[in-house]
């Protein structure tokens, strides 16, 4: 960063001013930007605590995010995310309440997503499959998502191909589901406990019915190389970044 403070006596450190925290790994590095990064001790002797704070993106080449806060043990090797999380793998925008990704030798293990749990994937430029629940485990393995399972009021909106060409949208309600994904891509969805469906042919799909409850779609804030951390919406990469206000207050979910 340009300004950092370090105390020797409680080992806290505090770095601002494009503060950037580089997980370093020969095959994916891990960027982690945020307006403010603190190191302080955790519970355990020689455990640590990384707390961002406001404007957080993280960069990996096989996934990337963006969330208000976000803290990092040690301990457990866990990132949890709060204020609006979005993680971004491949085609699949992933959103909740509140998420964690639990690693495993630096590598993603499992993320769960807690609360209004939405995944979407864009299929052409006006149409989105999509999959929503009350919670989300997915599973990764060599970096790529292999299975989610929904728990909890799943809902789908999820359109069939035949070949490249769009032929129908099944459009179904569940208590449960799995998605099993190949190349972090959608290839079965398993319904479970009374499914309730309805497949459209794809003249005769409402379009009201094309976006579930709580649907947003958040590229604009997708960073594609690293040096995207340091850009809030990236809609605006080509401007001149304006100065963002000094935030004192620290959120409660993670002081």
């Amino acid at each position: 960063g340009e300004e950092a403070i370090y105390n020797e006596k409680t080992k806290y450190a505090q770095i601002t001013d494009k503060a950037l925290k580089i997980q370093v790994d020969e095959g994916d590095s891990l960027f982690i930007h945020a307006d403010t990064l603190r190191s302080v001790s955790d519970t355990l002797p020689d455990s640590r605590l990384l707390k961002a704070y406001y404007h957080v993106k993280i960069f990996r080449e096989e996934l990337q995010g963006k969330c208000d806060s976000l803290v990092y043990s040690d301990i457990d090797s866990v990132f949890r995310f709060f204020g609006e999380p979005v993680l971004w793998s491949d085609e699949n925008q992933i959103t909740g309440e509140f998420i964690e990704i639990y690693t495993k030798n630096q590598d993603v293990d499992r993320i769960e997503i807690i609360n209004t749990s939405f995944i979407i994937s864009q299929e052409d430029s006006s149409r989105y499959n999509q999959i929503k629940g009350r919670s989300m485990t997915a599973y990764v393995k060599n970096n790529e998502i292999q299975k989610i399972d929904v728990n909890g009021n799943a809902q789908s909106v999820y359109y069939g191909k035949e070949e490249q060409d769009i032929i129908g949208v099944n459009k179904a309600e569940s208590s449960k589901l799995e998605i099993n994904f190949k190349k972090n891509k959608i290839d079965r969805i398993i319904y479970f406990t009374k499914p309730d469906g309805i497949y459209y042919p794809l003249e005769l799909f409402p379009p009201n019915e094309a976006k579930l409850e709580d649907f947003k779609w958040m590229i604009k804030y997708r960073p594609l190389i690293k040096e995207d951390v340091f850009i809030w919406d990236m809609s605006q990469k080509e401007s001149k970044p304006k100065k963002r206000p000094e935030r004192k207050i620290l959120p409660r979910s993670i002081d």
